[in-house]
């Protein structure tokens, strides 16, 4: 019996000590998984955030400030400082900036120092980012803490688990706890990390816009430099339409930035090839500067009112859409600047080549209501080459076009009647001066200059 006792003690000792052992073996792991899991929902959070982009629905330019709006909540929380981000993919306005936030999609662009901005940003592509240390500080926020302030915590939960007591069961329950809330909270952090991978909606646009040219079977035909390379009415009209949400009242430099190069970006060639150029017969003068709608609506109307004489061949009410525009903006390949208009021998660069092309039947003058283009370096040269052109060929034409009409057409299809803009075309050509227009660089004034006076 007493041997019977000694062996039920014995038994029930090492069942107790392999039933601690288990426990210390679970709790052990269970310690360890809970720590692995707050350090690894540090790392999450921590790690994107150091170079984190955030992608840009729009820049806009309102009261003379450029207000960044975001695709979904940048979530950058600055409290009152100026911050700093990165501009990134945008194409000519790359480069460090100042920020202040103004709400949950929108920021203020500054200089890195806080002063406004010299030149403003206008864009519909890129992305902001923010820079290391600061986008561990003020970036990425969430319930009011910062990247650097959860990683904190995460760590600090981590090293109170590892002290935790072995055979305590209320340690054990809240490790166990601690490891699901890890888990859970790595899920979202990596959810809401998603953000980065959200592109630009102007980049989504871009996308269907190249799936409707494979649906029209429009596809990249190279040519020469100069007459080769003007586009129809018609594919004007059809990016417009595409792309009219993004462009609003914007003007060319915007529609050359954010949507012809990102398009023939791969391509390297101009927008006319990309889409499918035509055979020269008109030019067109115009000024950068002015909203893009009213550069097509001035164009519509001239090829509403030209189609029948252009092309007699062609019937029917879509006629105009047929007429073929020569365009710096669409007939220059923006890859090649220096092949395009480089060139020393004037005879050789391609709006020459363009405009002294048998196939050109004149010159248009698209004009805005501040007559812009007889005060621009470039439109007042082309101009030039148009007088001198006529002397040689009286049957080349020269018309002023609005959004409106034809100005000086009268009553005829396709005219326009504005009494304003005619006495302030007359008075500027009063004036004219080629030594008092502007260009957009020093250097094209100087080169227009030099053309001018050879």
């Amino acid at each position: 019996a007493i041997d019977c006792a000694g062996d039920a003690a014995a038994e029930v000792l090492a069942c107790s000590e392999a039933w601690e052992s288990l426990v210390d073996t679970i709790m052990c792991n269970v310690k360890s998984a809970a720590i692995v899991a707050c350090l690894a929902c540090s790392v999450t959070d921590v790690v994107p955030s150091i170079r984190r982009k955030v992608a840009v629905e729009d820049i806009t330019l309102e009261d003379g400030a450029s207000t960044i709006v975001t695709v979904r909540a940048h979530r950058i929380r600055l409290y009152g400082r100026l911050g700093r981000v990165a501009l990134a993919g945008t194409d000519r306005n790359d480069g460090h900036y100042g920020v202040r936030e103004l709400s949950p999609f929108e920021l203020c662009l500054f200089n890195e120092d806080g002063s406004p901005l010299e030149k403003p940003v206008e864009t519909s592509i890129g992305y902001i980012r923010q820079e290391f240390p600061s986008s561990l500080v003020y970036g990425n926020s969430w319930m009011s803490t910062s990247p650097l302030h959860r990683s904190g915590a995460l760590i600090a939960l981590a090293a109170i688990v590892f002290t935790f007591p072995p055979y305590v069961h209320w340690c054990f329950h809240l490790a166990w706890i601690l490891f699901y809330l890890g888990v859970a909270i790595s899920t979202m952090v990596v959810i809401r990390h998603r953000q980065s991978w959200v592109i630009p909606t102007m980049l989504c646009t871009l996308r269907d816009y190249r799936r409707q040219l494979n649906r029209k079977q429009w596809v990249v035909q190279r040519v020469e430099r100069g007459p080769g390379r003007a586009l129809s009415v018609g594919k004007l009209v059809h990016m417009h339409e595409a792309f009219i949400q993004h462009i609003r009242s914007r003007h060319m430099s915007y529609v050359c930035s954010d949507i012809v190069k990102p398009l023939t970006k791969a391509a390297g060639c101009s927008f006319a090839e990309y889409v499918g150029p035509d055979a020269i017969q008109w030019f067109v003068s115009h000024f950068w500067g002015s909203p893009f709608k009213d550069f097509v609506d001035a164009i519509v109307a001239h090829a509403r009112a030209l189609a029948p004489s252009c092309l007699p061949a062609i019937q029917g009410e879509e006629a105009w859409k047929a007429v073929a525009y020569w365009m710096s903006a669409f007939s220059v390949n923006p890859w090649d600047i220096e092949g395009e208009v480089g060139a020393d021998d004037v005879q050789q660069r391609s709006f020459y080549l363009a405009l002294c092309a048998p196939g050109c039947r004149g010159t248009v003058m698209v004009m805005d209501p501040e007559v812009m283009p007889l005060r621009r370096a470039w439109c007042l040269f082309e101009l030039l080459l148009t007088f001198a052109l006529q002397l040689h060929n009286p049957a080349f034409e020269l018309h002023f076009a609005t959004g409106h009409g034809l100005l000086g057409w009268g009553s005829l299809p396709g005219g326009a009647t504005d009494i304003d803009l005619a006495r302030r075309i007359g008075e500027a050509a009063t004036t004219l001066d080629l030594q008092d227009a502007t260009a957009s660089t020093d250097q094209d004034k100087n080169m227009i200059d030099d053309l001018v006076q050879r």
